[in-house]
Parts: C-alpha cells; structure tokens; sequence
C-alpha cells in the first residue's frame, strides 16, 4: 500500500468515524470560549468591587475567582463527608477553565501522533494538592468539561514527566500533626483520610519539588483514574512510583467505594481537546471522547474502548 494511499484510508476512516471536524468549527469553539473568559473577567471585576465595599476578606484572581483566604484552614478544619467533597467542588470549579495544560504526544495507529493535554501537577489550590474523592472528580471533570485519565494515560504521564518524586510514605515514616508525632501503625489506622495528614504530606511534596514547580510531575501521590467500567461506584487508582517507576500501588479497582479519599491520591485531569498528526503532516482537531469511542483509535490512549465514568 503507497503511503499516499494508507494516509487517505486512515482520513477516512477517521472521518467515518466523526473524528476529524473543520477547523472553521475549532476556531468558533476557541472563539467562544474567549467570549466566554472574557464575560468572566467581567463578573470577577464587579464582584471584586461589591466584595470590597462589604468589606470582605476573599483573595480574588483569574483562576481562583471567589476563594476564601484563609483556604487551607477551612480546607483542614473540614471532617471527611459530602461536605467536604461539596466545598472541594466549589473551590476547584472556580478555576475552570485551566489553562497551565501541558501537551503530551503518543503514537497512535498507522504512524499517526495523537497529542492530548494535561495538568503539569494534581489539582492544587493555593500550594496544597486537593485529596478528593472519585465521585467529586468526576463531577469536577462533567462540570469543567474535562476528563479523568485512564490507566494507561496515567502511566504515559508518569513516562513524560520531567520531575519525579516521591516522599516516603506516612504509614511507614510516622508523621508529626499539631507537635504530636503518629506512627505509621497510626495513620493508617485512623489518619489515612485526616486533612492533616494530607496537608502534611503536601509540605513534603512541595520541599521535594524545590525549582521544579511548573514542570510536568507524577510518581507524587496515586492517581485517581477513569474507571474501566462505566456507571461504577468503586474507586480506580494507582501509581505513586516516584523516581523508581516502580508503582506502590497497581493500577485499577481498589477495595474502596467511590467517596473514598486518603492522603496519597489526587486528580489530575485532561482536556478533551485533542490534536491528530497525519504521516503526510496535516493536523487535525478532535476530542479525546471521539478517540476514546474508535474501535481503533481508542488504543493510543487506553486499553478499555469507551469514555467510561463514575456514578454520580
């Protein structure tokens, strides 16, 4: 087969598939979504003023909107419970939409290069690394218009990643809460969900990362993944493999329901928005849905054909 003749065939397939879409309809989306940022601008600005003649402490910018600040104190004086995940929710949607997103490149089928972006970091606010639950991830991701990675993505992340770390974990080193030192026997009998612990944790992540902030990371912390199964209320997750590339959890459906959260597992998400090299160099704009729903395009990305989700 000429490669003339495999690029054309692999066009229509894609095409077949609703894969590839006009860049005139790319350029209207990007357009409204600057209409949009900038309508936002607009309420951040009036509101700022109205917050200011209330004479209301809020610490106000582009990506964080309305935040307390006082954020990680209220962050960590929230017990585990929907109250929590709620205020989470509020907080971290407040950013959308993200705009540090990193590209990533994989190959896909018939010397085609798929690129996909993705959060440099897990979701942070203010310096601290959000432990949630799946079930508010994925409604953070359904709200954002974002996806969860899967396993496989999670893991061509890790590969990408230009800083790699990991502190030892608290169930084996103990950790010091409010000048009380816990065992690691301890945290894991009742700290693994305590916000302190995840706070705590955080501080040793930030002092490992010193001059690589901004960096594409991963092996830090577990990875909360798109569930291979569609409409489940179990948590898939995995990875912390630090600079090892040894993971200190497999990948895959854990033992705990979907509100579930400890410590040592955060989100990361992706955008939908997804590029196509051809072989003969043209370029195409799709979404990753569209790439994860191709019979074959879905294996550049994930081994589980399907845009598959949590219960929510």
């Amino acid at each position: 087969m000429s490669n003339k003749f495999r690029i054309m065939t692999l066009k229509k397939i894609a095409a077949s598939a609703g894969i590839l879409t006009s860049f005139a309809c790319v350029a209207t989306n990007a357009s409204t979504r600057g209409t949009n940022i900038t309508s936002k601008m607009e309420t951040v600005n009036q509101t700022s003023e109205q917050v200011k003649r209330a004479g209301i402490l809020m610490d106000i910018t582009r990506d964080s909107l309305l935040r307390p600040a006082n954020f990680k104190k209220a962050l960590l004086n929230l017990k585990p419970g929907s109250g929590r995940e709620d205020f989470i929710f509020d907080q971290v949607t407040k950013s959308c939409p993200f705009d540090n997103m990193v590209p990533i490149t994989v190959p896909g089928p018939g010397g085609t290069k798929i690129t996909y972006k993705v959060m440099p970091d897990f979701v942070m606010i203010d310096g601290q690394r959000i432990t949630m639950s799946a079930h508010t991830a994925q409604r953070i991701a359904n709200h954002c218009d974002l996806r969860m990675p899967p396993e496989k993505m999670a893991k061509q992340i890790y590969d990408k990643a230009e800083t790699k770390v990991r502190p030892a974990p608290l169930s084996s080193e103990g950790v010091t809460i409010d000048g009380v030192f816990h065992t690691g026997k301890e945290v894991v009998s009742r700290l693994l969900m305590d916000p302190r612990a995840a706070a705590a944790y955080n501080e040793q992540i930030n002092e490992a990362m010193k001059g690589k902030e901004g960096t594409l990371s991963a092996g830090q912390m577990k990875t909360l993944t798109a569930p291979s199964e569609d409409n489940t209320d179990r948590t898939f997750a995995g990875g912390w493999e630090g600079e090892s590339g040894q993971a200190l959890q497999g990948y895959g459906r854990t033992i705990h329901g979907s509100g579930y959260h400890d410590y040592s597992t955060g989100a990361r998400f992706a955008s939908n928005d997804v590029v196509i090299e051809m072989p003969d160099g043209s370029i195409h704009k799709v979404t990753l849905d569209q790439i994860m729903n191709h019979k074959d395009w879905f294996m550049a990305v994930s081994d589980t054909l399907g845009t598959k989700k949590y219960k929510i």
